[in-house]
């Protein structure tokens, strides 16, 4: 990844990570592997920029994450932009992933979708000088000035 892309994970992995402190939710950064069952055969392994998890007890052992992460933000990518615009969209909409959120630095947008029931429940897009707002989280945002600054 580019410069804007890890710039814009760390402003919003720094974010979340204030945020969430000292509650039962945690934000994570990738590499980190989670691993996504749209059907007992389709499995699925990816690697968020970043995750948050609400479910700890489903850490195994071995220290491998076996839950479905409560909200996940990727950060497009030249190479990966189709693949996080609908690929991933579609697998963390059906999987029961809550709110999914999606970074744009080229165009400096943000796009933030609420999951229900395997269908998109809400969907907003943020530019300018707008706040992202967490949907499932209240209270949780950040400008998005800060992210692309």
């Amino acid at each position: 990844p580019f410069y804007a892309h890890q710039k814009a994970v760390k402003e919003i992995l720094t974010a979340f990570a204030n945020w969430f402190r000292g509650k039962e939710c945690e934000p994570l950064s990738a590499p980190f592997d989670v691993t996504l069952y749209k059907s007992k055969d389709n499995i699925n392994v990816v690697q968020p920029d970043i995750l948050v998890i609400c479910d700890k007890e489903n850490i195994d052992e071995k220290g491998r994450y076996r839950g479905i992460p409560t909200l996940v933000v990727e950060v497009l990518s030249e190479s990966t932009k189709g693949k996080d615009l609908i690929k991933k969209l579609n697998l963390y909409m059906l999987t029961g992933v809550k709110e999914y959120w999606i970074v744009n630095t080229d165009s400096k947008e943000a796009y933030v979708y609420g999951f229900n029931d395997g269908d998109i429940e809400s969907m907003r897009g943020y530019k300018g000088s707008d706040r992202i707002e967490s949907t499932v989280f209240k209270g949780l945002g950040i400008e998005l000035e800060e992210i692309f600054a």
